[in-house]
C-alpha cells in the first residue's frame, strides 16, 4: 500500500469519525429519552449523509481543479478547521424535538427523520468540501459511503449505549470531541 493510499484512507477515516460524533450524541440523547431511532430511519439518515457528503466532496474537488493547489488546499483546510471551531464555540445543543418526549411508543417518525438527516449532514458539507479542496476527495463516493456508514454506526451505538445505561459521555462532550477532531484534521491538512 503506497503512502498516498494510506494517507487518503486516514483522511477518509478521520473525516468520517469527526463528522459523526454529533450523530453519536444524537443517538445517546434519544436513547436516554427512550425514543428509539428505528433501523429504517437510521438508514435514511445515513443515505442522506452519503449523498450530501459525496456531493460536497466532489464540489470541493472541482474547485481545486480551477484554482491553484496551494489556495485550494489552504481554503479547504480552513473550512474543515472552521467547522470544528464553530462546533466548539457553539452553545452545544440536544435536538429540540426530544424535549418533553419519553417512551418507546414515540419512535422517530419520517418528518423527524428528515429534519435529523439534514441537520446531521450540515457540518459534513463544509468538512467534505474542504477535504475535496485539499485534494483528498478524488473519490468523493468513498468519502460519502464512509461518512454514511459511520453515521449509521454512530446513531446505533449511541442508542445502544444509552439503553444499556452506560452513557459515559454526555451528548455535549461528543459534540465537543467532534469539533476538536475537525480542527485537528484542518491543521493536519494545512501542513501536510
Amino acid at each position: 500500500m503506497s503512502a498516498g493510499v494510506f494517507g487518503e484512507a486516514w483522511v477518509v477515516l478521520a473525516l468520517s469519525i469527526a463528522c459523526n460524533l454529533d450523530n453519536l450524541s444524537v443517538g445517546v440523547a434519544y436513547g436516554l429519552a427512550r425514543i428509539p431511532i428505528r433501523t429504517v430511519a437510521n438508514l435514511a439518515i445515513a443515505l442522506v449523509a452519503v449523498v450530501l457528503t459525496a456531493g460536497a466532496a466532489r464540489a470541493g474537488w472541482l474547485v481545486s481543479v480551477y484554482v491553484p493547489f496551494w489556495l485550494a488546499n489552504d481554503l479547504g483546510a480552513a473550512m474543515i478547521a472552521a467547522v470544528g471551531v464553530w462546533v466548539l464555540a457553539g452553545p452545544g445543543t440536544v435536538p429540540g424535538s426530544i424535549v418533553g418526549r419519553r417512551g418507546a411508543d414515540r419512535a422517530v417518525g419520517w418528518r423527524e427523520t428528515a429534519v435529523l438527516s439534514v441537520s446531521l449532514s450540515l457540518n459534513n458539507l463544509a468538512a467534505a468540501a474542504g477535504a475535496g479542496m485539499t485534494g483528498h476527495a478524488a473519490a468523493p463516493i468513498a468519502i460519502g459511503l464512509a461518512v454514511g456508514a459511520f453515521s449509521f454506526l454512530a446513531i446505533a451505538a449511541g442508542q445502544r449505549v444509552a439503553r444499556a445505561g452506560t452513557a459515559l459521555w454526555s451528548p455535549l462532550v461528543c459534540q465537543r470531541l467532534g469539533g476538536a477532531a475537525l480542527v485537528a484534521l484542518g491543521i493536519v491538512s494545512a501542513i501536510g
